[in-house]
């Protein structure tokens, strides 16, 4: 099930710190912006799987490039790190 159909985000264990499952549940804000973004892929021709694809679109982006966005983004003020830290749950 995709997070558009659940509303949630499902983070496998195999790729959490902890080796627990992680589930996200995304606000009606979060679900708008996130389809919004899905469809402005799709005007652009993009028909991946990845909300976040590399160049080429084979496979989703490093986490040293997407460190990178988040710096340019913030003007060096977060990185990935500070993001982490702001959606950890106990």
């Amino acid at each position: 099930m995709s997070v558009f159909d659940s509303g949630r985000w499902n983070i496998p264990e195999a790729i959490t710190k902890t080796k627990q499952a992680h589930t996200i549940p995304l606000t009606e804000t979060a679900m708008n912006l996130l389809k919004w973004y899905r469809a402005w892929q799709r005007s652009q021709g993009y028909k991946g799987a990845f909300l976040f694809p590399n160049k080429p679109i084979q496979n989703c982006i490093s986490r040293n490039k997407a460190n990178e966005l988040i710096k340019t983004v913030s003007n060096g003020l977060w990185c990935s790190h500070s993001l982490r830290k702001l959606a950890r749950t106990a």
